[in-house]
């Protein structure tokens, strides 16, 4: 739950099966979060650019396969600094579906190779609401009581 007394935290989630994620956004509409939600990536840089979100909910595999990847490596080479700064957290069954390789094969001028996705973290789908939760509120934890090694995290369920 979110401390009284501060601002509400924007989050944009960018899943092309919106209307499953309703108990989510049901979710984290009773824990004082603003919750936009898009179906694609076209959609996801207008709301980006029109009212930039504190936190993107983000399915790498969209309509065009992989164009979930290729929205963060953009948005972290993004000129304006706040959206390249945005925190992002992938929340995705494709652990289930593929071996996953979060990084690039080559160097690009930015990011070395093999360096891992630039994203706060990852939460499989189904997703367990407690762990939801937590993730998101991780991400709004100043980083330094969070420590220097907490940058990327998995949320699963706990069994």
């Amino acid at each position: 739950m979110r401390r009284a007394g501060t601002e509400p935290k924007k989050i944009l989630i960018v899943d092309p099966d919106c209307t499953a994620l309703d108990p989510l956004v049901r979710l984290l509409d009773a824990n004082n979060y603003i919750v936009a939600m898009t179906e694609t990536v076209e959609d996801a840089w207008r709301s980006l650019s029109a009212d930039p979100p504190d936190l993107v909910l983000l399915e790498p595999m969209l309509p065009s396969g992989t164009e979930g990847f290729h929205f963060v490596w953009e948005l972290r080479d993004h000129p304006d600094e706040k959206l390249r700064r945005t925190p992002v957290l992938i929340v995705s069954r494709i652990h289930q579906t593929m071996a996953l390789n979060l990084f690039p094969d080559f160097h690009d001028g930015h990011y070395q190779a093999h360096e891992y996705l630039p994203v706060q973290g990852f939460i499989d789908k189904p997703v367990d609401h407690n762990s939801l939760l937590r993730a998101v509120n991780s991400v709004f934890v100043p980083f330094q009581i969070r420590g220097p090694h907490a940058r990327r995290t998995s949320f699963s369920a706990q069994r």
